[in-house]
């Protein structure tokens, strides 16, 4: 039976085949919609909540496509992909409800969104850099 807190890479591939969906959809609605009902300063918010949608709906889809051949739980990947989609909801979230007439308060949840896309990017380099040297240690070994 699986363990319930690992998350397996194809998560990581659906997860972002789903955000990207809903990225496409917000920004058709945005575009279409939300122009005639919200000023300029909230379809800005808008559309750079949904840029940065897509943007790590896209690096989720390459995430979940890196991690399928790894055997094995990919604690990089699970970190990573968690962030990235708290990223989302927190960042892209709080944009969105603002322009739809949230709480302006709600601008204070959007650099902590900020910050778990950083934390995700950092996480997915240093986890690279780990992989590089371990396979540059194997290979070594061979010799």
């Amino acid at each position: 039976m699986d363990d319930p807190e690992t998350v397996r890479p194809v998560s990581w591939t659906r997860a972002g085949a789903i955000l990207a969906f809903l990225a496409v959809a917000l920004g058709a609605f945005g575009a279409h919609k939300l122009k005639t009902l919200v000023g300029e300063e909230q379809l800005v918010w808008w559309e750079t909540g949904v840029q940065y949608q897509m943007a790590h709906a896209l690096a989720l889809l390459i995430l979940g496509q890196r991690a399928l051949p790894c055997s094995g739980h990919d604690p990089t990947a699970t970190r990573v992909g968690s962030l990235f989609t708290l990223g989302v909801v927190l960042f892209s979230g709080s944009l969105y409800a603002m322009s739809l007439g949230g709480p302006r308060i709600l601008g204070a949840v959007t650099p902590l969104g900020g910050l778990a896309f950083l934390g995700g990017w950092a996480c997915w380099a240093l986890g690279a850099r780990s992989q590089a040297s371990d396979s540059a240690g194997r290979a070594s070994d061979r010799q």
